[in-house]
């Protein structure tokens, strides 16, 4: 699942690399739209996909993404963001299949910065120039009091049935970390795995 607004060539090669992806099962594309510009919406003709669109003054990071979420028809759901782009075919693969094999009810896929020179990332965030984003005391004591793993919906994946019993709920940002509080108080298994990592 995604949340578009308007975007430019960086949607494009997302669809590419979401394409290629190597993997034995059929899977939908999910797309919540609050923009403004049909030309957009044409990007996504030939792929398994599923519109919904909403006035962007009604757009609230939590309330939008548990709407794709529960428009989603997959027992297991993939949630990012459109400027994340797939490290390689196997990105999608390797975020799900913990989740099939039962070893987890969440899993959190690696977050990769640009190389310099990306053409998708022309323009980076003061952090990438180290190659790192570091927490703060706060987020590291949030993290460690719930689960130890930081949660973030720029590469996330969850079991339908878990997000069904804890939801991002109305919140207008941190939608992520509200969900990693209430999963992990419910008992619900997360891992980590750098092997199904996007680039952002």
């Amino acid at each position: 699942t995604i949340m578009v607004r308007d975007t430019g060539s960086i949607l494009d090669e997302f669809l590419v690399r979401l394409s290629n992806q190597k993997i034995d099962l059929s899977w939908e594309l999910v797309i919540l739209y609050f923009g403004e510009n049909d030309n957009t919406l044409k990007k996504f003709a030939g792929y398994p996909h599923k519109i919904i669109r909403i006035n962007p003054k009604k757009f609230n990071f939590g309330k939008s993404r548990d709407y794709v979420c529960k428009m989603a028809s997959g027992k297991y759901i993939v949630t990012m963001s459109v400027d994340a782009l797939p490290a390689d075919q196997y990105w999608l693969k390797e975020l799900i299949s913990p989740m099939i094999e039962g070893k987890a009810d969440i899993v959190q896929g690696g977050i990769q910065c640009p190389k310099p020179g990306d053409k998708n990332y022309p323009e980076f965030f003061y952090w990438e120039n180290d190659y790192g984003f570091y927490y703060s005391s706060e987020g590291n004591n949030f993290n460690n009091k719930y689960g130890g793993i930081g949660l973030s919906c720029i590469n996330l994946g969850v079991k339908k049935s878990v997000w069904e019993k804890t939801g991002f709920r109305g919140v207008s940002y941190c939608e992520d970390k509200i969900f990693q509080k209430r999963a992990h108080k419910a008992g619900f298994v997360t891992i980590f795995s750098e092997s199904a990592s996007v680039v952002h």
